[in-house]
């Protein structure tokens, strides 16, 4: 199961009463409204808070080319990431 985080708190309600292991990723475009360090944040809070529930992460840098480099930097391995100016 594939969930999108749109934030910290329903992040945490979701997690809470999921009895089942899931993939975790940002919303399409959050990060240009949020940041790749905001959502850096949200994610490792996440994978603290809850490391028995989530069983990888996959960022979702759309097609923000600074947040798919920031992401690659904080060494995250699973990228989504389309090129519009191709």
């Amino acid at each position: 199961m594939i969930y999108e985080v749109e934030n910290l708190e329903s992040a945490r309600k979701f997690l809470s009463t999921t009895n089942t292991k899931v993939i975790i990723t940002n919303p399409a475009g959050s990060s240009r409204y949020y940041g790749m360090r905001i959502i850096d944040y949200i994610f490792k809070t996440l994978l603290q808070e809850f490391p028995d529930k989530i069983d990888r992460i996959i960022v979702n840098a759309y097609d923000d080319y600074s947040a798919f480099v920031t992401a690659r930097q904080l060494g995250y391995n699973e990228i989504q990431y389309v090129n519009r100016a191709a």
